[in-house]
């Protein structure tokens, strides 16, 4: 859920141009700045390392992939050059007899932000980024089907497959990063290379339409146009503006100083609509599930699926979903594709686990868990079935959520200890698996 809200400064092309009564509908002002309000600051925002939300916005608006993936009625559609000035590729085609190979023809003439060629060379280092393990690239399941990535000339890749199957064509056309601005960097050391950890000032090189003007870490990012992108964007820049507490952010939008907001706190969404007229909400179905994650390596009990079932079977979903107001907004997920995904989405397969807590309690008594000292929180050897749940601070539903969960899980005898810390902080926790059980979000990709 986001929304926008008009102010007194020039609108652009996106959903709050026309908010607050500026262009009409239909018609595209050009000029003027957007100002996002978010929850956390960006990262590392690198089409093969980043790994969050804002980052993989960011990631799609300053760098290119082959292809341009979208969802258009329900089916995964491949845009060329044709189509979407985004897209790299003006021609793609299967290879061979057996169709295991997809050759790319790109567009030639486009440059870097700084003026350097895209070539296939890009392309080929890129996805041996991916696949190199020193990098730890959050998306080297999309190359393990690979065999090999081979620039033909400047303009043409081919990727070799060993075998067929029906992720080619999104596992291939991923967002492209620049060969030269990296050259020299050790790929254990990439994510804390200068052109990684100091992108403003154009230092990160990118070929979308926009390019880091300015980073004040913490506080605002600000994007400006990439003066070498085929098309100028209709907006001279955008800032994104970094704050993590919910009600400041919501105060801002509702003085007008911030022009989008996200998240909304579902709670607040009735008060909007009737307090603030020009507020334009937009909802569409996303790809997006919140999950807890165990970490048996940190609390030995949660290598038992057992055990994980019986914390499952302790979690009223739909009570959650009632107590923040989200029945509107949001299904119960059982597992991690959306309903967005009519073609694999069943309820009746992916519904979630029916809220039983005398089976959880039957199924922890089985496993050695009880109360042995008559303080409400199960034992076993000496030890309480007590663990720690992280999540991010400054998402309002997950914080309500951990709240939730902690009382659910109160009622079987189980101890959740709740710890909030910067997204950031949790991010690089969850990659060194410094954790015992989280709370987050991840996002299914395009193609499932």
């Amino acid at each position: 859920m986001t929304s926008a809200c008009g102010g007194d400064r020039k609108e652009g092309a996106p959903a709050a141009g026309n908010a607050a009564g500026g262009a009409a509908a239909g018609q595209v002002e050009r000029g003027g700045t957007a100002i996002l309000a978010e929850l956390a600051d960006m990262d590392k925002p690198v089409p093969f390392i980043f790994d969050t939300s804002l980052d993989g916005d960011l990631s799609d608006i300053m760098y290119m992939p082959l292809l341009r993936g979208v969802w258009r009625d329900g089916k995964l559609v491949f845009l060329t050059s044709h189509d979407s000035p985004m897209s790299l590729a003006w021609h793609w085609e299967y290879v061979g007899a057996d169709s295991t190979a997809i050759r790319y023809r790109m567009r030639s003439g486009l440059k870097w932000s700084d003026g350097e060629p895209i070539t296939a060379q890009d392309v080929v280092w890129t996805y041996g980024m991916i696949k190199d393990p020193r990098v730890a690239s959050p998306r080297q399941d999309y190359v393990e089907r690979m065999d090999s990535v081979t620039a033909e000339n400047d303009s043409t890749v081919v990727f070799y497959f060993k075998d067929r199957y029906p992720d080619m064509l999104f596992h291939s056309g991923l967002p492209i990063a620049p060969k030269h601005a990296f050259q020299g960097v050790d790929p254990a050391q990439i994510r804390s290379s200068p052109r990684v950890v100091n992108p403003g000032n154009g230092n990160m090189v990118v070929s979308g339409p926009f390019m880091i003007g300015q980073w004040s870490k913490g506080e605002r990012i600000v994007l400006v146009p990439n003066p070498r992108f085929p098309i100028r964007p209709n907006l001279d820049q955008i800032v994104i503006r970094v704050i993590p507490e919910a009600t400041t952010r919501l105060v801002e939008f509702q003085t007008g100083r911030v022009d989008f907001v996200r998240p909304i706190p579902f709670e607040q969404i009735p008060a909007l609509r009737s307090q603030a007229p020009n507020v334009r909400f937009e909802k569409e179905q996303k790809r997006f599930y919140d999950y807890v994650g165990y970490n048996p390596k940190a609390f030995a009990p949660f290598a038992d699926k057992d055990i994980r079932l019986a914390l499952g079977l302790a979690v009223d979903v739909p009570a959650i979903l009632r107590a923040l107001q989200m029945q509107e907004y949001t299904v119960p997920a059982g597992g991690p594709y959306s309903p967005i995904f009519s073609d694999l989405y069943d309820p009746r397969q992916q519904a979630p686990l029916t809220y039983d807590t005398a089976r959880a309690k039957q199924i922890l008594a089985s496993k050695g868990w009880r109360d042995t000292n008559g303080d409400g929180v199960l034992d076993k050897d000496g030890k309480p079935f007590q663990f720690t749940l992280l999540t991010n601070a400054g998402n309002q539903r997950r914080a309500d959520v951990s709240q939730i969960l902690q009382q659910q899980w109160k009622r079987i005898g189980v101890d959740a200890r709740l710890q909030q810390l910067e997204t950031n902080t949790v991010f690089d926790r969850l990659r060194k698996k410094n954790f015992e059980a989280n709370l987050m979000g991840w996002g299914v990709g395009l193609s499932p």
